[in-house]
């Protein structure tokens, strides 16, 4: 289990040094050094932000314009994963870990592909899906309200439903960069359920 969360944490490292180096080669005075000093935990592209919202307040105004302008999906300076751990390992590996495997937040995908991906994940082993999630915060591009949020929960719940997967739920906060935190409700039963799923110890 070492090997592998050693596997995955030098995935991201290496992922987020060709960040910073494309943001350099773009012109930004910025070092993988001084982003990792901020790291207390998993790398993450926020922290790459909020290094640059310091160092250039008059060309960003939140964390949020850096991943738009620089380093979100399709932007300049994003950069893919390489050799990243499959759907497959990740799921043998959560669950030697006596972890349960959950496809987070499918709503993301167009609707046909996310149930194509939900039942690729469960034939292979994957066992609930992520149902309530604050898609209308997160992914602005979706151009969906708290209403059409709610559609979106229920939708997944029916697939949960239909597939015998369990359910989970969360907010996705990230401190400054997604305040999201109590921003859509998680009915206590779907904890009960994943934690009567888990092997007494």
């Amino acid at each position: 289990m070492d090997e592998c969360t050693e596997k995955i944490k030098n995935e991201r490292s290496e992922e987020k040094k060709e960040i910073i180096k494309k943001l350099k080669n773009l012109g930004f005075d910025i070092s993988f050094e001084e982003v990792a000093k901020l790291v207390k935990g998993s790398f993450g592209r926020p922290h790459i932000a909020k290094v640059l919202l310091q160092k250039y307040p008059a060309e960003f105004a939140s964390i949020r314009d850096v991943f738009d302008a620089y380093i979100g999906e399709g932007k300049p300076a994003h950069a893919e994963r390489k050799n990243r751990t499959g759907l497959k390992g990740a799921i043998e590996i959560i669950k030697k870990s006596g972890g349960i495997p959950i496809l987070a937040h499918p709503g993301v995908f167009k609707k046909e592909d996310s149930i194509k991906l939900i039942d690729i994940f469960a034939g292979i082993g994957g066992e609930g899906i992520e149902t309530y999630y604050p898609y209308h915060l997160v992914y602005p591009e979706l151009n969906i309200d708290e209403q059409g949020n709610k559609k979106m929960i229920d939708f997944y719940r029916n697939i949960a439903k239909s597939r015998k997967l369990l359910e989970s739920g969360g907010s996705d906060f990230h401190g400054s960069y997604r305040d999201t935190m109590g921003r859509v409700y998680v009915p206590y039963k779907l904890l009960e359920n994943l934690k009567a799923k888990i092997p007494a110890s």
